[in-house]
């Protein structure tokens, strides 16, 4: 191994067991018998009896006291293999072998070290069994593996579990797939139709469903989609299929999110676009030229809506996707405060709106066209879920060393649970038409984690909401002394 002679096994004497190991070590090999191994190399076996015992006088004391009269290498040329070893055999009786008897030892090594060889095989494929196996059963998918005969010759335990089969993978390996279309008749009607086909099959594997049909229901509300495919070796050309189990329940929920979101869309785009359309009809009609201006103004700010809708969804993705690059710089933020909250609560008469922000909370490192666009949507949120009667929307800052806190506070009605493990996410807003927390609460933590910051929402315990987020404080770099 490695350009190195080594004794890799060493057999016991029946008489004397425990001298064998002491003396016939398992390790390098002698350096005396290096030169009898090299010439092993030529095909060569090779005889040292004790009459000539001076070709290895260093090692010979040794062979001596373990009472062996000769020792025999023979070389190993096993199939398959250029050269595989020696073996080294020690005789106790110090005579010429017949040619006869030569033979038949050499035969009788090169058998038996090709069946250790066939044992190593076996075992070495055993071992990648195992492996193999430990890896299919690791896989999120299910996976039969399906013999020509339609036998299953391998199953995993997701599939099992996919198609809740009872018992474990040893039992239905072997099985014939006309077992598992019995087993899953009740739980999985679909799948079962497909594979009774399958079983249905003289010769080979293609099947008359497109890839979109395959994907069915299970009685447990899985939906699972089959992925059928033959398996080639280059002993057969199909030896059997292999039957891949993917669970889509997930990405099936987050489709009928989307779906959600689409209809809700579609609604708030409608009316805007609705009054837009009668804007341009009204601005057509002569006898209604004094009201041009305000038919104008009515379209702009419904247009106005419309695109800002668009521009959120736009920006959720650029978000999302990290290609919105922050314009950061230090920003006084209670000017800006005081101006987003006059303009978001102007047109509102039915709630008291209290800022209270100090004048020396320190610059903050942000960039503030994308904070107005968080405040705006947070105050409207506010100004939404505040009582119509006595309402209050208040809005506050805490200070820590390297974050500024904001809270924008009103006092309507606790977050439900159900919607609050979901607030900050895109889609939420699609399973609550009511009110909902919209597309704006998602853009919002997006763009404060864009910053670095956090985002949070919290059902206060005297009534109402608080929604907080973190934003960066500005520090001074540290420039170089020019004097240093």
């Amino acid at each position: 191994k490695d350009g190195a002679w080594t004794r890799e096994r060493v057999y016991n004497l029946q008489n004397t067991p425990d001298l064998v190991k002491q003396k016939w070590t398992e390790g390098p090999a002698w350096e005396a018998e290096l030169g009898f191994l090299d010439a092993c190399l030529h095909e060569r076996m090779l005889v040292l009896a004790s009459r000539r015992r001076g070709r290895i006088p260093a090692a010979w004391s040794d062979v001596e006291t373990l009472g062996a009269g000769q020792l025999l290498y023979f070389p190993l040329f096993l199939p398959n293999y250029d050269f595989f070893g020696v073996v080294n055999v020690m005789l106790a009786d110090d005579r010429a072998l017949a040619a006869h008897e030569s033979t038949l030892t050499w035969a009788m090594i090169q058998q038996g070290s090709a069946a250790l060889v066939r044992v190593r095989l076996y075992e070495e494929s055993r071992r990648n069994e195992t492996r193999l196996r430990a890896i299919l059963e690791s896989s999120r998918d299910g996976i039969f593996l399906i013999g020509h005969d339609t036998v299953i010759h391998y199953v995993n335990g997701q599939a099992l579990r996919q198609l809740n089969l009872s018992g474990d993978t040893t039992t239905w390996e072997e099985q014939p797939l006309s077992a598992v279309v019995a087993a899953t008749r009740d739980e999985a009607p679909q799948l079962a139709g497909w594979l009774t086909q399958i079983t249905r099959r003289v010769e080979g594997y293609d099947f008359a469903f497109s890839e979109e049909d395959m994907i069915f229901e299970t009685a447990h509300g899985l939906f699972i989609k089959l992925i059928y495919t033959p398996v080639y070796s280059e002993h057969s050309p199909s030896p059997g299929s292999l039957m891949l189990l993917r669970d889509i329940t997930e990405q099936r929920a987050l489709e009928r999110m989307r779906d959600d979101l689409l209809n809700m869309l579609v609604h708030d785009m409608r009316n805007p676009l609705s009054v837009i359309q009668n804007a341009i009809q009204l601005l057509q009609d002569p006898n209604m030229l004094e009201l041009n201006a305000e038919v104008v103004g009515i379209a702009m700010t419904n247009t106005e809506k419309l695109l800002e809708l668009v521009n959120t969804i736009l920006e959720i993705g650029k978000l999302e996707a990290g290609r919105i690059r922050l314009d950061q710089e230090a920003v006084y933020l209670p000017d800006y405060v005081y101006k987003v909250a006059r303009d978001v609560v102007v047109s509102t008469d039915h709630l008291e709106l209290k800022v209270s922000i100090p004048a020396d909370l320190p610059l903050l490192w942000i960039d503030i066209t994308i904070i107005e666009r968080v405040l705006e949507n947070l105050l409207g949120n506010a100004i939404k879920f505040a009582p119509e009667e006595q309402g209050v929307v208040q809005i506050t800052s805490a200070e820590d060393v390297d974050w500024v806190t904001l809270e924008v506070y009103n006092n309507g009605p606790h977050i439900s649970p159900d919607i609050y493990k979901g607030l900050f996410q895109k889609y939420t807003a699609g399973n609550y038409e009511a009110k909902g927390y919209g597309l704006g609460l998602a853009f919002c933590r997006l763009a404060i984690e864009a910053h670095g910051g956090q985002i949070w929402a919290r059902n206060q315990p005297g009534g109402g909401v608080s929604f907080c987020f973190t934003l960066p404080v500005f520090h001074v770099p540290d420039f170089p002394d020019e004097d240093a």
